[in-house]
């Protein structure tokens, strides 16, 4: 190693007290809804977190003090609101998006096919559709009707184990593992088809992240991308302990 070993030692030292920081992470988008909030998640839970928040390790934003999540059946919780299909669709416009993370649960819920469908579309014909089951990869938010998740590509994020009528209030999040298509394009809308039927499925959208895995800053050199961390730091201490060549 070249240099004056002390010199060395206080920079290492100052780039640990860094990494201790964490920086926000300009890999990860999160995604304004706008006009389509309709509806108040805290009037569910007030427990429901807000804000700018981390959640299952991903950044999300959800508005303070207002509507912010998008329900089916004009956002009207339990048998007030209208059957039928309902679509929440959103511009979102970001490059090389690899994994989108939605905050997504049910009222009621129900185990059948083309309740909730999420489709993903990219600026040169990329194109995406999952189909989401209930008791796999949605559920109740309350534990009323389906109660399970897969665990992998569905979490749970938040849990208030005093909920609802003494069941537990949940907040879940599904990860959506774009193809390879999207790569060199941009995801250009994102698209929630939700048919609504009163006691049977009635979906939920709390917030949106999109991550496209590029790096937040010069220093974000070691995987996992968007966000400064000790990988990052040792990945430079090793380069720097190498010396040049």
């Amino acid at each position: 190693m070249k240099g004056n070993p002390m010199e060395c030692r206080k920079l290492a030292i100052g780039l640990v007290s860094l990494a201790a920081v964490p920086l926000a992470s300009a890999g990860y988008v999160p995604i304004d809804f706008g006009t389509h909030y309709n509806r108040r998640m805290q009037d569910r839970n007030d427990q429901y977190p807000e804000g700018s928040v981390t959640l299952g390790g991903v950044p999300f934003e959800i508005p303070v003090g207002v509507n912010n999540e998008w329900g089916s059946g004009d956002g009207i919780g339990g048998g007030g609101g209208n059957d039928g299909q309902w679509i929440l669709e959103l511009d979102v416009s970001v490059v090389n998006a690899e994994t989108v993370y939605m905050l997504i649960n049910t009222i009621w819920g129900t185990t059948q096919n083309g309740r909730m469908l999420v489709d993903f579309s990219g600026s040169d014909g990329a194109h995406a559709q999952w189909d989401l089951i209930g008791n796999d990869d949605i559920r109740d938010w309350s534990g009323n009707f389906t109660n399970t998740i897969n665990g992998t590509t569905t979490v749970n994020v938040f849990t208030d184990p005093d909920g609802q009528a003494g069941n537990p209030d949940y907040l879940d999040m599904v990860r959506f593992d774009l193809p390879d298509d999207f790569q060199g394009q941009t995801l250009q809308t994102i698209r929630v088809t939700d048919n609504r039927q009163t006691f049977v499925h009635s979906g939920i959208v709390s917030g949106i992240t999109v991550d496209n895995n590029e790096p937040c800053s010069p220093a974000d050199i070691a995987p996992p991308f968007g966000v400064l961390d000790l990988n990052d730091l040792n990945a430079f201490v090793n380069d720097f302990l190498a010396g040049c060549p």
